[in-house]
């Protein structure tokens, strides 16, 4: 069984994918797949996996597409979604070692919860997101990761 963690970025976001990157490199054994989008990304090492992502326009609703593309895509048959500016710990690799059975098992993905919607609390954030999109938001929180398994990849290919 494949067993990994999936994330992607654009070019401005390199230097955070990095954080990222070698935390995943320090703290887990499973590989990590990052789709650049339209660019061209290497790495040396030979648990980082990269692919580049051609999306025709770059907006912030066609960035966060690029979550279900990559879940689509990747060879995992178990897998974490990560966004770049996150870091992992040394106890990353329990998400998998302890809920195995609830991962490949589960009809659908399981999805970490925000407990605060970001955008009310962070004026950064509200105006990195009005610069792509001047859509209010409906609900009070955001999803960010999610572990799927191919049971559940179903979901995306709905969405």
């Amino acid at each position: 069984m494949r067993i990994g963690f999936v994330t992607f970025c654009t070019k401005d976001y390199i230097d955070i994918l990095e954080n990222l990157i070698e935390s995943v490199l320090l703290f887990s054994k499973y590989d990590l797949y990052v789709y650049s989008i339209n660019f061209d990304y290497e790495n040396t090492s030979d648990r980082i996996h990269t692919k580049r992502l051609d999306i025709e326009k770059q907006t912030y609703y066609n960035i966060c597409k690029a979550k279900i593309i990559s879940t689509l895509d990747c060879p995992l048959d178990v897998g974490l979604i990560l966004d770049g500016d996150m870091i992992v710990t040394n106890f990353i690799d329990e998400i998998f070692e302890l809920n195995i059975e609830k991962i490949v098992d589960s009809e659908f993905p399981l999805f970490a919860k925000h407990t605060i919607n970001p955008l009310l609390f962070n004026p950064e954030y509200q105006v990195a997101y009005k610069k792509y999109t001047e859509n209010i938001l409906k609900m009070g929180w955001v999803y960010a990761s999610y572990l799927f398994s191919n049971k559940n990849k179903w979901f995306f290919e709905k969405v």
